[in-house]
């Protein structure tokens, strides 16, 4: 079963899409700093990560990086709010395999995430 990890550092926005995915019937759960998300990684082995760029602490850019290091299969949808062509090209440089601009809807990040999906299950069975 896919497993989805939502890293946001406002509550309310990684608990809502964490809860929207799993009313959709994957496995999801949520982290609001890049600490406690490279910790749930380690743990959980997600898929895929829903990883927001500005938080405070360690930015997402740099729990991208941590990521990709370690963990270089997981995928990553970075999140933003900020629409900025540099940190766009950084992201996709560094492994991010889509960057969705806020606001977003929460069908945005499951048509990213359905094209994710998609490319796991045809390596799974390569």
């Amino acid at each position: 079963m896919i497993k989805f990890l939502v890293v946001d550092d406002e509550i309310g926005v990684s608990g809502d899409l964490k809860e929207f995915l799993k009313k959709r019937g994957y496995n999801a759960i949520a982290a609001t700093n890049g600490q406690e998300a490279l910790a749930l990684i380690e743990k959980e082995k997600p898929n895929i990560v829903v990883l927001d760029i500005v938080m405070e602490g360690m930015s997402g850019v740099h729990v991208l990086k941590e990521i990709k290091k370690l963990y270089p299969k997981i995928r990553v949808i970075m999140l933003t709010a900020v629409q900025d062509y540099d940190t766009m090209k950084k992201c996709k440089d560094l492994g991010s395999s889509a960057y969705i601009v806020k606001p977003y809807s929460y069908e945005d990040v499951l048509k990213a995430a359905h094209k994710l999906i998609n490319e796991i299950y045809e390596e799974e069975t390569k």
